[in-house]
């Protein structure tokens, strides 16, 4: 196993406003060309972790990640309010639409974000 420092493959990050209560973290991590691959986190609860890109050729593959909405870096105004798995699934497609992402997507995620 190789170290990987999230400093040095992260080219690009901010939040989203996807409702008038949640604004969702993301980041970016790899090839800014690169194939997307839209990566889920665990939860609930959990956060994006730019180690687990590494499994992915960074110089080929784009990563995005983001943490859903009442998780990790995302702002909220009531945590509960609007958060369900319809509106996670809104959410990706806001995301993707917003970083002008089109066609096919590589889609993945690590324990309850495989769901």
């Amino acid at each position: 196993m190789f170290w990987f420092s999230s400093k040095d493959y992260i080219y690009n990050q901010g939040f989203l406003n996807v409702s008038l209560d949640h604004s969702i973290y993301y980041q970016q991590i790899g090839n800014p060309k690169g194939e997307p691959v839209l990566m889920f986190h665990g939860g609930p609860g959990g956060k994006s972790k730019a180690k687990f890109a590494k499994v992915f050729n960074l110089k080929k593959y784009r990563i995005i990640q983001f943490d859903q909405r009442g998780c990790g870096k995302s702002k909220y105004k009531d945590l509960l309010k609007d958060n369900s798995t319809s509106e996670l699934i809104e959410d990706a497609y806001k995301l993707l639409t917003y970083l002008k992402i089109q066609g096919k997507v590589i889609v993945t995620g690590a324990s309850w974000g495989s769901t």
